[in-house]
């Protein structure tokens, strides 16, 4: 990993609130010891039963954990976003995973491999506290701490029918109606182009997820505007 990388990672994981409370030391160490994962919305990351090899945690996209009973009935389902975390319970217990987790959607993840370096967490009581309080927060039913930007409303208009100028003004009617929830930005097929290019279809899904979540990160909603032909931007 380059040490601009891990500058990067060390950066994301101090502006996480349920790792407040670790060192710098050890925040930096975690940092080095950290993969970057790429995984494709509907892909699983892992399943219910599964070894628990790793920890991760979301820096782009967003996760979803779903448990299941003996007689396959749904017992939880819990979405994760930017600076939540997967698989700590396991690193702690040693247990199987006590959930499947798929992508939502394009997602960007740091993994901590146990094996090769869950001594860096056993061996620091500020991340076993940490990691403690994580698994205690969800217990109880409360929100986890996740890192900031990662609590927007996301909203699709999508073409049902009408036509594009139609639709253009049912968005901008929207637009204004979320703008008392705080910053808001509407997306257009045209705004992609500008910033992906015209070509959209040939930008890699890293540009444009990256993209996204920015702005997501930025404003308080967004707002995607789809049209009657399928923009390629959003297939």
């Amino acid at each position: 990993m380059s040490a601009e990388t891990g500058e990067t990672l060390f950066e994301f994981l101090r502006a996480i609130p349920s790792l407040q409370g670790v060192s710098r030391d050890g925040l930096q160490a975690m940092a080095a010891a950290l993969r970057l994962v790429r995984i494709h919305g509907g892909e699983t990351l892992f399943r219910q039963g599964d070894p628990s090899d790793s920890l991760y945690i979301v820096i782009h996209g967003r996760l979803r954990a779903v448990a299941v009973s003996a007689e396959g009935q749904e017992l939880f389902s819990r979405d994760m976003r930017r600076g939540e975390m997967t698989g700590e319970m396991g690193i702690l217990t040693g247990a199987p995973r006590s959930a499947s987790v798929v992508a939502v959607r394009d997602s960007l993840l740091a993994r901590l491999e146990v094996d090769r370096h869950g001594h860096l967490i056993t061996g620091n009581p500020e991340l076993l506290l940490a990691l403690a309080r994580v698994v205690a927060r969800r217990a109880s039913g409360t929100a986890s701490a996740a890192a900031p930007g990662s609590d927007g409303l996301v909203v699709a208009v999508l073409a049902a029918g009408c036509h594009d100028d139609t639709l253009a003004d049912a968005s901008r009617r929207l637009e204004q109606a979320l703008a008392g929830l705080g910053q808001t930005i509407r997306i257009t097929g045209a705004d992609a182009s500008a910033r992906l290019g015209n070509e959209v279809r040939d930008q890699t899904a890293e540009q444009l997820v990256d993209w996204l979540t920015d702005l997501e990160s930025r404003h308080a909603t967004v707002i995607f505007q789809g049209a009657a032909a399928e923009p390629p931007w959003t297939r």
